[in-house]
């Protein structure tokens, strides 16, 4: 049985879990929620109020259901007009989530990642105090650094320019062959940058507001601790599917007894409890059996009952947060033409970022990679060709109710531009 695999599951569970299971799992053998009572931190009254529903849904056999079906045109998912102007609004001038507060803890982090294909580097200097620019050398556009690392100095790979971790230009091999040219005005452009619910936050337009972003979340976050989530592993998934089908195939349970039978069916139940905060939303998706907690006082309820919880930031970031602790971080972007999508998944989970916890994050990774690689990313794909064969219908039901908050909040913010 895998490490991640909670004890309980079936004895014909494969052995490949996907994205949306709880990998984090201790290598000791684990056994449902309500043998776990009292092992973990008690629940906090999100987790309390958030349980409460998912057990009535449970013992009801239901789950929660929007007020009607949402119906779309299909060419949303293969007009270049309109991804022209989906990468303008709600990427580049709609504020982007890049990584945990847990990866900018101390003084020398530094997160640099392509943001809907802008480079940005987010620092914190030797003062504390958070920066975020354009990952571009002030000499010829150069990228000065990729993926989460401690350092004192952004240094250019090309020809050795170096930046303080404030953008400042601190050093310029041979300087006296740049006459006419003011060295001291050639800083790294600042972008906008917030650390809000745990999170880092960062705009792609000098413009952009980004303070308040993810007000609307609250403290219905705030105990997940997010500021203590730390990188382990990384991967990039280059997909022949429109961006918004890969943020879709996230908010709905209803794939799962079809697309899933083997892998999530045999553990997972369809009596999800979905909510909406402003743009964003989220999705709680209960472990069969859940309904037993009902016997348990509340006071005695583990930190994490037995759920999955998928979180949708607008516009396309979806945070994953597992039963042990830990999550994924699927930062989704638009491709160059309509049918392309990139998506940069990160494994992470609270803690020192050391070899147990890097070994921990790949294992989850190689995991995940599997499920979405072999069952979710393949069935997007399809979906696009259909589009673009000439497929107009996109139908989400009362059962799928996200996908209708999405797709009429893209339309609004949208709207004026089309």
């Amino acid at each position: 049985m895998p490490a991640h695999m909670p004890a309980h599951m079936p004895a014909h569970m494969p052995a490949h879990m996907p994205a949306h299971m709880p990998a984090h799992m201790p290598t000791e053998t684990r056994g449902s929620t309500h043998d776990r009572v009292g092992s973990l931190n008690v629940a906090s009254p999100q987790m309390i109020a958030l349980g409460r529903r998912l057990i009535a849904n449970s013992i009801a056999g239901v789950t929660d259901l929007g007020e009607g079906t949402y119906i779309g045109d299909g060419s949303m998912f293969t007009d270049p007009a309109r991804l022209e102007v989906e990468r303008e609004i709600l990427f580049r001038q709609t504020p982007q989530v890049i990584a945990w507060a847990g990866d900018l803890a101390d003084p020398g982090d530094v997160v640099a990642r392509d943001v809907a294909g802008v480079p940005v580097v987010v620092t914190r200097d030797e003062d504390g105090e958070l920066h975020a620019f354009l990952n571009a050398c002030t000499h010829r556009g150069m990228t000065l650094c990729d993926g989460v690392d401690t350092m004192r100095r952004l240094t250019c790979p090309y020809h050795g320019w170096s930046f303080g971790l404030d953008g400042a230009l601190r050093g310029v091999p041979q300087r006296d062959r740049f006459p006419g040219f003011d060295l001291a005005s050639a800083g790294l452009q600042p972008l906008p940058v917030s650390e809000q619910c745990g999170l880092i936050v960062v705009g792609l337009r000098p413009e952009v507001e980004v303070d308040g972003f993810l007000d609307p979340l609250g403290e219905e976050y705030s105990w997940l601790g997010y500021e203590r989530y730390r990188s382990g592993s990384e991967r990039t998934f280059h997909n022949a599917t429109n961006w918004k089908l890969t943020v879709d195939l996230n908010v709905e349970a209803y794939h799962v007894p079809s697309l899933h039978r083997d892998s999530l069916l045999p553990f997972l139940a369809d009596h999800c409890a979905v909510d909406t905060f402003g743009p964003h939303c989220r999705m709680a998706v209960p472990f069969k059996g859940i309904e037993r907690m009902a016997d348990v006082a509340e006071e005695e309820w583990p930190d994490r009952l037995d759920t999955i919880m998928v979180t949708c930031i607008f516009p396309a970031t979806v945070m994953v947060d597992h039963v042990g602790g830990g999550g994924s971080l699927h930062r989704i972007s638009p491709g160059r033409r309509p049918g392309e999508s990139t998506v940069h998944l990160i494994e992470g989970s609270p803690g020192i970022r050391d070899a147990d916890h890097l070994s921990s994050c790949e294992a989850v990774m190689e995991v995940n990679v599997d499920i979405l690689s072999g069952e979710d990313y393949p069935a997007t794909e399809a979906c696009q060709r259909g589009y673009e064969g000439g497929s107009r219908p996109v139908v989400g039901g009362a059962g799928e109710p996200l996908i209708g908050h999405l797709h009429t909040t893209w339309d609004a913010a949208i709207a004026d531009a089309l």
